[in-house]
């Protein structure tokens, strides 16, 4: 977080000799005013007694009090002259910058801490019944309470408009969202909810603590979402007769909160025989499979029947942004089908590219430094490819999972030995219907090693545009684990707590900073969590948008080590000249600025 004022404060004050003279100023209105009743009066009184010229005076001085006592009254304009001549006696001071970011630091860190322990209570109270559940292999719905959101109508009578959520919600319970994939009669599903129905009264507990406290979730591994409080499920985007595609395990903050980051190659076979609705479900699934990365994760796209060759203008792995994703998803449209599938040929191409990644990591700051995956599609075939697999993944350290598309009988056997031979998993996609539950198995699996290590740290995300209409929010999370003794390396879920951007402003002190001066955030990829250059009138969008820092300033190279210093969770000044734009939005200055900064307690902001 930093605040930026100008590095010379401008000492005048105008205001002063203006408002010295406004006693003058009421005098003269009042007696043209008064002029002006005089000039009717006498009109009207033109056959009567004209009034002596001590009546008329002694009306004036009359009229002028009574004037003046009311444009006091109502203006307040003797308590302001007295501000400005209190002034007088003021002393002007050097604005202290590092105590303007360090209060507004802290007054953030504090109301979030608030935030923080809530959702730890969530975890804690969750793993406990978790283990105190009994699963009934034979319930029922009808042994379940609960309530969808999709089930609320327009004006429903359980629902009370709250302006805190814009929007009618039923503070005395939560609700659920199962994607339409999902049924929900199933035993899995029913008992889960069943379970969760318990956590109602942490979520009522919590905002009864913070009433600053916004959406709480549930997000559970089987598909369902639980949601506090209760309020009408809103189709996203809001196009007429869109189907509801939302499923809580493609979204990022559940992904990012499951797993650890990773950089993955994606190796999609464009041979003859993926013609038709083969290629068609491939293309899908390979797009969706892009929505579960975030920025933390590293990713490209290969395409290989005869030869192997990238799909679009990037040549090496880069960042999983939304910028990035959309060029990748547009070049996956124009995929075409044809010669021979060669998998070795893809498999090397897949390996040189992950060395040559690694080799340049150094130099540029790239990748993840963690998980390194192959996602594999075919439709099969029985060309094996152990040669490569041992020549340049003899230690297993790349993971390969391979998806099996389409409905046509081709064997599938040896994609199925490469993905369990190399740590990975295999998976069977034959129809439409079935890409967006089956292409998120690999999450499970990259899960794990979290579960083994009880690793659980605050995931924040970026903030993005709420749907519901609150405003920029940002999301904290943390994974739910199955404690029992019968668990297996497994997740329940992920809790999630929503972030007010505009709570977080309440705490800038720009009354303080002056009018060239503002703060901002960044988070530790240099994205812009908060700047008055954002702009949020934008319609909803899936993923935070992801605007560099150097890219929403005005370019200047000492700002590149600027960012740095931040991402690095540094508290230091540096001081720069650069052009700064004016309120206005048309005008720019060159300006000496002093920058002060300092990493946000409790997140990853800074």
């Amino acid at each position: 977080m930093v605040t930026r004022i100008p590095a010379a404060p401008n000492p005048s004050h105008p205001q002063v000799a203006v408002m010295a003279t406004s006693g003058v100023h009421l005098r003269l209105v009042a007696t043209a005013i008064l002029c002006f009743l005089l000039a009717i009066f006498v009109q009207i009184n033109a056959y009567g007694t004209f009034p002596t010229r001590e009546v008329i005076s002694k009306w004036a001085e009359l009229f002028q009090e009574r004037l003046l006592v009311d444009l006091d009254k109502f203006t307040g304009i003797k308590n302001l002259e007295k501000t400005y001549d209190d002034l007088r006696k003021a002393k002007l001071h050097k604005i202290d910058g590092h105590a303007l970011v360090e209060k507004m630091s802290n007054n953030i860190t504090q109301d979030l801490k608030k935030k923080l322990e809530a959702l730890e209570r969530l975890v804690t109270e969750a793993e406990k019944k978790v283990i105190g559940y009994k699963c009934d292999p034979n319930i029922k719905k009808s042994d379940v309470n609960f309530v969808k959101l999709k089930d609320f109508e327009d004006n429903d009578r359980r629902l009370v408009y709250s302006e805190k959520y814009k929007k009618g919600v039923n503070f005395s319970y939560s609700g659920v969202h199962i994607p339409v994939e999902i049924w929900e009669k199933s035993p899995k599903i029913l008992n889960g909810l069943k379970w969760t129905s318990q956590l109602d009264e942490f979520f009522i507990e919590n905002m009864k603590n913070d009433s600053d406290l916004m959406w709480q979730y549930f997000g559970s591994e089987s598909g369902f979402m639980r949601s506090y409080p209760a309020s009408q499920w809103i189709i996203l985007p809001r196009k007429p007769n869109f189907p509801d595609l939302y499923d809580v395990r493609l979204q990022n903050w559940y992904v990012h909160a499951s797993t650890s980051p990773k950089d993955m190659l994606i190796l999609m076979d464009s041979s003859g025989s993926m013609h038709g609705q083969t290629m068609e479900i491939m293309k899908i699934a390979v797009k969706t499979l892009l929505t579960t990365l975030g920025e933390n994760d590293f990713v490209n796209i290969i395409s290989f029947n005869s030869t192997a060759k990238w799909i679009s203008c990037f040549d090496t792995l880069v960042q999983a942004n939304r910028r990035n994703k959309q060029i990748l998803s547009k070049a996956i449209d124009d995929i075409e089908d044809g010669n021979m599938a060669k998998l070795s040929v893809g498999l090397e191409f897949a390996f040189k590219a992950f060395a040559q990644f690694r080799e340049n990591r150094s130099e540029s700051y790239a990748g993840s430094e963690c998980n390194q995956v192959i996602m594999l599609f075919s439709d099969g075939g029985t060309e094996e490819a152990w040669e490569v697999l041992e020549k340049y993944n003899p230690d297993k350290t790349v993971r390969v999972f391979a998806y099996a598309i389409g409905p046509h009988p081709v064997p599938y056997a040896t994609l199925k030995e490469i993905a369990c031979s190399n740590r990975g998993n295999f998976t069977s996609i034959q129809a439409m219907g079935a890409v967006r539950t089956k292409i998120q198995d690999y999450v499970e699996l990259l899960g794990r090693p979290l579960v083994l290590s009880n690793a659980r740290n605050f995931e924040w995300t970026n903030f993005y545009l709420d749907p519901m209409g609150l405003g920029m929010m940002a999301t904290v999370t943390l994974p739910v684990y199955n404690r029992t003794e019968t668990a297996n390396q497994t997740m329940v879920g992920v809790m999630k707590i929503d972030v007010s951007l505009q709570k977080m402003l309440d705490y800038e002190p720009s009354y303080e900073m002056g009018p060239a001066s503002y703060s901002f955030g960044i988070n530790p990829n240099g994205y812009v969590v908060f700047h008055p250059d954002l702009k949020t009138d934008f319609e909803f969008i899936d993923d935070p948008p992801h605007l560099d820092f150097l890219d929403v300033e005005i370019e200047n190279p000492a700002k590149v080590d600027l960012r740095k210093a931040m991402i690095d969770s540094e508290t230091s000044k540096r001081a720069l000249t650069s052009l700064i734009k004016m309120p206005d939005g048309k005008h720019i200055v060159r300006h000496h600025m002093e920058y002060y900064y300092t990493p946000l307690e409790s997140t990853s902001f800074s």
